[in-house]
């Protein structure tokens, strides 16, 4: 093997070499940018629905549950709850009320907390739920017919007539006591033990915040090397080895997209509710197109490294042909 061909494999390696490197950085800057920004986290979650999906499957089986112990819960649909629901924890601002929990699934993935653990305040919206379920329950219940001798005591507690004299009043007043007995209602708090998720959510996310601290660590470790083979390409090879950064910074890129394209199917890869799936989809959406973001203008500086690198190779082998023929002359003139 000659000393050319030598070269050429050493700038290869050497440029492999950055060229993971500046893929590794690449990646930890994404995830910075997406799950480790509590601004862009919000936006994220916002983007999934996933406040959507907490209040739906997540408190609104509970108060379900509460509701079908207010007494009356035999004129009271399931689908009348979920409007009351919907109502108390409102669209626009369900994000304001479950800011809490954002703010601590953003220091969990941080690493600054073991588990998401947090402490939201409802007392305005578990307020409005318990009167807007007394309002729907006393106006149906007030539309039965009055219970006769022949009904039974439970017939008035089971919705099938309602007791004779019994006012709107007393029955949204009866309810009302009955729900602020429940515990979720008289502390109005719901806390991180009371949100529980799928397994197999848990199961796919759990060791996120490790691997996050992992490509942390290699992001450094890749930034170091890959500073110290840039010094040496660039001091021993000079334009060549500033042909192999940019070849290398091309490398990154094109093993970026690839990486890219895999990461977008990984939810696919995992048996998520339909739900669980917008969330999983918007988050590696949101993640990819920042490494997209970054591999660009990564792509496009490799391109002009090498285009530099080129020019002054020509440069330099063209300068020293001249000096060579002038040297030449000198010879031939003395």
């Amino acid at each position: 093997m000659d000393m050319k061909t030598l070269t050429i494999l050493r700038l290869t390696l050497w440029g492999i070499v950055v060229s993971a490197c500046a893929a590794i950085i690449v990646l930890y800057f994404a995830t910075s940018q997406t799950l480790l920004n509590q601004t862009r986290l919000e936006a994220v979650a916002r983007e999934g629905n996933v406040y959507k999906t907490i209040r739906d499957d997540m408190i609104t089986p509970q108060l379900l549950a509460l509701a079908k112990d207010s007494g009356y819960s035999s004129i009271l649909d399931d689908d009348s709850v979920r409007s009351a629901v919907k109502k108390s924890f409102a669209d626009d601002a369900l994000e304001t009320q479950l800011q809490p929990a954002m703010v601590s699934v953003g220091r969990w993935l941080n690493s600054q907390e073991e588990v998401p653990t947090f402490t939201i305040d409802i007392t305005k919206p578990i307020g409005v739920f318990v009167n807007t379920t007394a309002d729907e329950l006393s106006a149906r219940y007030m539309q039965l017919p009055e219970c006769t001798y022949l009904n039974l005591y439970e017939d008035a507690q089971n919705g099938v007539c309602k007791t004779p004299g019994a006012t709107p009043e007393q029955v949204r007043e009866e309810v009302i006591t009955t729900l602020q007995s429940q515990p979720l209602v008289r502390d109005a708090e719901l806390s991180s033990e009371q949100i529980k998720l799928p397994q197999n959510v848990i199961t796919s996310g759990q060791d996120l915040p490790q691997y996050i601290s992992m490509l942390y660590a290699a992001s450094i470790f890749a930034a170091g090397i890959g500073a110290l083979v840039i010094l040496r390409l660039l001091f021993k090879h000079r334009f060549y080895g500033v042909i192999a950064i940019g070849g290398s910074g091309i490398l990154a890129a094109l093993a970026l997209l690839v990486i890219s394209g895999y990461i977008r199917s990984v939810p696919q890869n995992i048996a998520l509710s339909d739900t669980y799936q917008v969330i999983a989809t918007s988050t590696v959406t949101a993640y990819t197109n920042a490494i997209t973001g970054l591999l660009v203008p990564l792509a496009i500086g490799g391109i002009l490294l090498v285009a530099l690198g080129v020019v002054g190779v020509r440069y330099s082998t063209s300068r020293a042909k001249k000096a060579e023929v002038h040297v030449g002359r000198s010879a031939k003139e003395k």
